[in-house]
């Protein structure tokens, strides 16, 4: 065992997990890891979704309306240590520019995006950014159902203005009998 700011066996100071398998040849794979500053990577993320784990359904609604009131922001990422006594302390020794949500603000709007921690000395606020696409796709669904009515009423209205325009040019066209009327029955 090393202590937090030794070099450890191998070398590096990076103490992330890595995740391998090893095909029927015995060739290794990497499958995923996680960094020292936890860092995710790997080739695919899925969360179980099996509507037989599910019950008590009901839509989810008023997304747009709520999407709309969420500020993004673009932003320096500290680097998150603790000290001695377990508590978060916050340096900016590794900036790191980003872009995302600021937790404590969507979880006034998505309190169920948003993992509100036990003890803010020692612990993050966390936002469930794969739970945001199902909130935006029911914006985008939302605001498609607008879009799609706005453009029955502006369908309506074009076809009322040419029947408008057409009106009108029955009328120039009646004033235009009635005046050659006019002038040949004042001759």
């Amino acid at each position: 065992t090393t202590s937090h700011n030794q070099v450890a066996a191998n070398g590096v100071n990076d103490r992330g997990f890595y995740f391998r398998n090893f095909n029927t040849s015995g060739n290794e794979a990497l499958l995923a890891y996680i960094t020292g500053n936890g860092d995710v990577y790997g080739t695919s993320f899925n969360n179980i979704s099996d509507k037989r784990t599910k019950t008590n359904f009901s839509p989810y609604e008023n997304s747009l309306e709520k999407v709309l009131k969420v500020k993004t922001y673009n932003y320096i990422l500290l680097n998150r240590e603790y000290d001695d006594f377990g508590n978060l302390v916050f340096s900016e020794s590794e900036k790191k520019q980003d872009f995302g949500f600021i937790a404590q603000e969507l979880y006034e709007i998505f309190p169920e995006l948003v993992k509100k921690p036990k003890n803010e000395n020692k612990e993050l606020w966390a936002v469930s950014y794969d739970k945001m696409v199902v909130v935006l796709t029911k914006a985008i669904q939302e605001q498609q159902a607008i879009i799609e009515k706005q453009n029955k009423e502006i369908d309506m209205l074009n076809k009322k203005s040419a029947e408008i325009d057409n009106l009108k040019a029955e009328i120039d066209f009646i004033k235009a009998q009635l005046n050659a009327d006019k002038q040949s029955s004042n001759r």
